[in-house]
């Protein structure tokens, strides 16, 4: 059987003489490899407004569903930015992952916009569990937050008084 190695996502930027911004993505865009891409992806997305983006994408490799939705997730705060964005180099299979995103989840990629980089990664990290595998963990995660609560109750006020 032959492995695949997964290449990490990676996004460069550099602002050009002219003003306007490059954006450079390669590597996998999946759920593995994409934590220090959807950060930059949030940084340059706060502090870009109203200019001209060229964001070449032809080094990007795999792409799932993860991937596609931090691209629209980015595409459409830099268009609600007023940016002016270029797509350099989209592969077919991306464009087609993209339209079937669009039209089976229209208003997903607005919600999106509005939740924080890492929310789909953890939420597409919990679908791996089948049903009973999260029934349990979400128990344990529930347990801990509620010791925490606790805590930090008892730390301010002494007792709990039957809050939790």
């Amino acid at each position: 059987m032959q492995s695949i190695l997964s290449q990490n996502a990676v996004i460069q930027w550099r602002k050009q003489n002219n003003g306007e911004i490059l954006l450079k993505s390669s590597g996998d865009w999946t759920l593995d490899t994409l934590k220090d891409t959807a950060n930059t992806l949030d940084e340059i997305s706060r502090t870009n407004r109203n200019v001209h983006i060229r964001w070449e994408v032809a080094d990007v490799g795999r792409v799932d569903s993860a991937g596609m939705m931090l691209f629209i997730r980015s595409y459409n705060v830099l268009k609600a930015n007023n940016c002016a964005i270029e797509i350099i180099g989209a592969k077919s299979e991306h464009e087609k992952m993209y339209r079937l995103l669009c039209r089976y989840a229209p208003g997903a990629s607005r919600v999106y916009a509005q939740l924080p980089s890492g929310y789909a990664i953890g939420i597409k990290k919990l679908l791996n569990y089948d049903l009973k595998e999260l029934n349990h963990y979400l128990e344990f995660e529930n347990k801990l937050l509620r010791r925490q609560i606790r805590s930090c109750h008892l730390h301010s006020f002494g007792r709990l008084d039957g809050i939790l």
